[in-house]
């Protein structure tokens, strides 16, 4: 029986990159957009932190930025009137002791650095089990998204910009800080408020350090050893595992600028492993040969290409020698660099709501600080007293804190507040928890509960993931990697009062996290259910031979199908999709997707070599499906298994396997 469908483009535009992907795909291979129907926005999800007030003076206004290592959010200093940015970090690295450590000296010497280029810190601590940082509150736009948007830039401008990063870093070298991940995303460009060119702030001092030891942050490429940074802009000596060192950052630099001149890194392949090898091995081409721009100096090569000399002793011997060098062609074509890098006056900045508020400068803190000092003795005595207290308080509360830590390994049921990563539950593998969805966060949104789940096999075991739901909750389980803002996967095929199950998800990270909640829909009164609980448990299990393991649900992701041979699997959840491309060529073949009890099995062929795709859904709920095929193609012939709600018919079913053959011939074998 082949059954098709007329064929259609199995590419779709980003709305946002307009990089073509799979039609399929969740997210943009280019920008990360995730794609839902027709590109809506998700839901917001309700934020417990904003309006609170931390550490008696930052009152939380709104989360303006996620990324590896924690949240960022504005805040407004209540003392001072104006505004800052908190990063929170992640509760996981809150929780270690040595983390915590390292953080407190990473960030006393951040806060020392007061170059007019260097994103200012001014606050660190605990307060409330939460682990903050707080610093300038930047306008304008990063680099990368410049450089994005604009194409190429002069040689000139991208000068006077490394000017002012290379001002910046070569304090932070003076102090015994490396960078260690320049790239265009971690420097802010802002117009100066007094039309002035532009002001440079290199951003993420604080941590940059703190990463190397983070098994849980978000670096941006492969956690095998200790390797930490973004593989465009990283040093050999980094890659080789050597250690970074002051040069380290000026090669970093020198990738930098050569991002913003070509508008590609200076190494690129379709893999983290084989950019890394190219900065190891590749001879880099001239930036003059590489980019569309034609205008490019004979100095801008020679600045870039020494920058980027793969041994050390290669390159400028400091960032301050770079600099110099960019100051002199600066100078050699009549600007005035005299005062552009050493200007830090930083606009004003308009909220949502229409309020105007200054953003907070090293000055206003100091003032601050200096009228705390100025006050009289008595006060400063009461003040000191009070500190003291804060002391004594915050102490009792770490310990309080790590004896809860000590003994989740112990409960049964989950610790409230626990509607964030920062606050997550921890779940024990093999160990079987309980939870409540009581007190709902809003009038949209239930109780959510997160729990955190620690990979301590390593990376591509199987695990399952069981959840007894709830009896009067339409209840969903998302799965999110550490430090990823948007779910792996979002799980609900059972219904109101169903359970839930995630067969052979395979993990690649040290650590994620479950959400438990119930599904929000715009209008609906969330549930409130504090006499029922549910149960969660999760382990490791080995797959059986020939099963899928997820996830697989898109093209890029897809597992390779040998002819002759059979894979099985699970339609585990509603909308769940398995998806397999055939691993050789052949004039023809048949593909037979075997029945499933109560499951309206869908088949489709997606042929990339042809841009097309067609669907094969004819034998209704409990019954198979099989296509013929010509011109199968490796790797770009490739079938999509999932199931159709309908009567009669179920949505998921995540202990029934379907199987599918794919064999060559037109023909069935008996």
């Amino acid at each position: 029986m082949d059954a098709a469908a007329e064929p259609d483009v199995i590419e779709r535009a980003c709305p946002r990159c307009a990089r073509p992907n799979p039609h399929d795909a969740r997210y943009c291979a280019g920008c990360g957009h995730r794609f839902l129907g027709d590109d809506a926005e998700p839901e917001p999800m309700a934020d417990p932190l904003v309006g609170r007030t931390l550490a008696d003076r930052y009152r939380i206004e709104q989360m303006i930025g996620r990324g590896g290592m924690g949240v960022v959010y504005r805040v407004e200093h209540v003392r001072i009137g104006k505004l800052m940015a908190m990063k929170l970090l992640h509760g996981e690295l809150s929780r270690e002791k040595d983390v915590m450590r390292r953080f407190r000296r990473e960030a006393e010497a951040a806060s020392k650095l007061d170059h007019p280029s260097t994103v200012q810190v001014f606050d660190f601590g605990h307060a409330d089990g939460l682990t903050y940082l707080v610093m300038e509150l930047l306008g304008g736009k990063d680099l990368g998204a410049i450089v994005e948007h604009e194409g190429p830039l002069p040689f000139a401008r991208v000068a006077r910009i490394a000017a002012q990063i290379a001002g910046s870093v070569a304090q932070a070298h003076a102090r015994g800080i490396v960078h260690r991940d320049l790239k265009p995303e971690n420097v802010r460009v802002l117009h100066h408020e007094a039309g002035e060119g532009e002001l440079v702030k290199v951003m993420d001092f604080g941590l940059a350090k703190l990463r190397e030891h983070d098994d849980a942050a978000g670096a941006s490429i492969t956690r095998a050893g200790l390797i930490v940074g973004t593989p465009y802009y990283m040093a050999p000596e980094q890659i080789r595992g050597d250690g970074a060192e002051p040069r380290s950052d000026v090669y970093a630099l020198g990738a930098l600028m050569y991002k913003c001149l070509t508008g590609v890194p200076p190494f690129y392949a379709p893999t983290p492993v084989g950019v890394l090898t190219k900065h190891l091995t590749e001879p880099v081409v001239p930036p003059s040969a590489r980019g569309p721009r034609r205008d490019l100096p004979p100095e801008a090569d020679a600045i870039v290409l020494r920058a980027l000399a793969k041994e050390p002793g290669d390159r400028p011997a400091s960032m301050e020698a770079l600099r110099d060098e960019l100051l002199a062609w600066l100078r050699a074509e009549g600007e005035d660099t005299g005062a552009f890098a050493e200007r830090a006056t930083l606009p004003a900045i308009e909220t949502d709501s229409g309020r105007r508020v200054q953003v907070a400068t090293r000055s206003d803190v100091d003032r601050y600080e200096r009228s705390l000092r100025a006050q009289s003795w008595a006060l400063q005595a009461i003040g000191v007293a009070a500190i003291a207290a804060v002391i004594a308080g915050a102490a009792f509360a770490y310990r309080s804190a790590s004896a809860t830590v000590a003994t989740t390994s112990r409960a049964t049921s989950e610790l409230e507040p626990n509607d964030g990563p920062a606050q997550a539950s921890e779940l024990p593998e093999g160990r079987e928890l309980a939870g409540q969805l009581g007190r709902r966060m809003d009038a949209e949104h239930s109780d959510a509960d997160v729990w955190s789940l620690d990979n301590a096999a390593g990376r591509g075991r199987a695990v399952a993931i069981d959840f007894s739901g709830l009896p009067n909750m339409d209840t969903v389980l998302e799965v999110f990697r550490a430090g990823q803002s948007e779910p792996l996967l979002v799980v609900d095929g059972a219904g109101i009062g169903g359970a839930e199950r995630v067969p052979n998800l395979v993990l690649v990270d040290p650590r994620y996290f479950v959400r438990v909640r119930e599904q929000w829909l715009p209008g609906r009164h969330p549930t409130e259910n504090v006499s029922d609980a549910y149960r969660l448990r999760w382990s490791y299990v080995e797959p059986a031979p020939g099963d899928e393991r997820e996830v697989n649900d898109t093209i890029s992701l897809a597992e390779e199908l040998p002819l002759g041979s059979a894979r099985q699997g699970f339609v585990g959840w509603s909308g769940d999709a398995d998806v397999f491309c055939v691993g050789a060529d052949a004039p023809e073949a048949l593909a037979i997707l075997e029945p499933v009890p109560r499951l309206d099995l869908v088949l489709r062929v997606e042929e990339r070599h042809l841009g097309t795709s067609r669907t094969i859904d004819a034998s209704g709920a409990s019954g198979g499906e099989q296509v013929a095929l010509s011109d199968v193609r490796r790797g770009s012939t490739c079938l999509v298994i999932s199931a159709r709600d309908g009567e009669g018919a179920a949505s998921s079913d995540p202990r029934e396997r379907w199987s599918l053959r794919v064999m060559q011939g037109s023909r069935a074998t008996p």
